[in-house]
């Protein structure tokens, strides 16, 4: 119905403010670095210094607050609509499955079905897809620390030239594509 279409268009604008912010630039910066490295954290045109810790403090706890306040007034529609972990699961990891595996009568087929070819390629394909996805996250997560060239840069030399990253990236892409894979979870963090 005309909700489901609204969720839809809804969950599409946050993916994409999510992925775009570490590549548009604002005053020569994207518009949103954390840039441990020097520092200094850029939010939309606004730079802040270490000394200026104290003004963060007071957004993160505002958001914090602000986050508590909508949720507790309109807690359905975050959980259902703009929750990080009903985007993420609802709009891509499930669409993916039901690409790879069918809709849930086939899916339910395919699990009690014995191990054959085509069950085993499904899963393969289906896993490493989530896989492929999961490091993508991580990687533009990483760019809202260093930087997309950084990440870049990181990404065509050797792990052993940036070990602690490449660790970073392996580990958070596990816990990502363990997260967000839907057949382990039955549920939502928010329920």
């Amino acid at each position: 119905g005309r909700f489901i279409r609204v969720r839809r268009i809804v969950a599409v604008l946050l993916l994409v403010f999510y992925l775009a912010l570490p590549w548009i630039k604002i005053n020569g910066y994207p518009a949103v670095l954390f840039d441990l490295a020097e520092r200094r954290f850029h939010l939309f045109g606004i730079t802040l210094a270490a000394q200026d810790m104290w003004l963060l403090f007071f957004v993160i706890t505002g958001v914090g607050f602000s986050l508590f306040f909508v949720t507790a007034l309109f807690g359905r529609v975050w959980c259902g609509w703009a929750c990080p972990q009903t985007v993420f699961l609802e709009h891509v990891y499930r669409p993916i499955e039901r690409w790879i595996e069918g809709d849930a009568v086939r899916r339910r087929a395919l699990a009690a079905a014995p191990m054959s070819l085509e069950k085993f390629t499904r899963r393969a394909l289906k896993h490493g897809v989530y896989i492929l996805i999961s490091a993508i996250f991580t990687h533009l997560f990483l760019a809202y620390f260093v930087s997309v060239p950084e990440v870049w840069a990181m990404v065509r030399h050797s792990p052993r030239d940036h070990w602690s990253f490449f660790v970073f990236i392996a580990a958070f892409t596990g816990i990502t594509y363990f997260v967000f894979r839907p057949n382990l979870l039955h549920g939502h963090a928010c329920q």
